[in-house]
């Protein structure tokens, strides 16, 4: 059966033998210099995630099977869901198992969009600054917001957590809206230009490099 897409986790990102990679918000600004010396900044649009990775020296055959599938994403409109980096869970729930099958859900969005409140967490669960999270909202496409804390909290005794994120909530979120806490999800594309397909000597293959950046195509 032919793929679709995104492509999901379990199609090509959990399985990638990662050597090393490096998770970035992207800026999405400009800058620029008064005559009084003074640097005024504006924002251009949504500030996207982006992994640059490295995958490890590996057996020709295991490491062709990752190229065939980075090769499957490098068109025009095919995209595939990445979880966080190097958090994949809370840092207070490291294998998720407080979370338990806890539905944790967008209770509140205040005017500022960037502090929410969450319903639905265990009572005295902490989120930590540094977690991530994700949830999703729209149609056609289903589109992923991906945030990061900044400001944590801990769970009330009704389940309730206040806590900023960045970036900033994009429009369209849905209240009630369940969120993910353990794997937070985006979408990509892999990043063109940004493939390098390393060399084999022997039955061996390194220096295989690219670059995934979020959409919200």
């Amino acid at each position: 059966m032919a793929y679709t897409f995104p492509l999901p986790l379990a199609d090509f990102f959990e399985g990638l033998p990662i050597q090393s990679f490096n998770s970035d918000l992207g800026e999405a600004m400009e800058a620029n210099q008064t005559g009084a010396g003074e640097i005024t900044t504006a924002d251009l649009g949504p500030r996207l995630w982006r992994n640059d990775i490295t995958i490890r020296v590996g057996h020709y055959a295991d490491i062709e099977r990752v190229k065939a599938k980075l090769n499957l994403l490098r068109q025009a409109n095919r995209s595939l869901l990445v979880h966080s980096m190097p958090f994949m869970y809370p840092q207070s729930d490291p294998d998720g198992s407080i979370l338990g099958a806890s539905v944790v859900t967008l209770n509140t969005v205040q005017v500022n969009n960037r502090e929410i409140v969450l319903g639905g967490l265990p009572s005295g669960y902490e989120l930590t600054v540094g977690d991530f999270i994700s949830w999703t909202y729209g149609s056609n496409p289903i589109r992923y917001a991906m945030h990061q804390i900044v400001n944590g909290d801990t769970a009330t005794g009704a389940g309730l957590a206040f806590v900023e994120l960045t970036p900033f909530i994009h429009p369209g979120y849905v209240l009630g809206q369940t969120v993910r806490l353990i794997k937070p999800i985006y979408k990509a594309v892999v990043l063109p230009g940004s493939t390098k397909t390393g060399e084999s000597r022997g039955q061996m293959t390194n220096g295989i490099q690219f670059s995934l950046i979020q959409t919200f195509r």
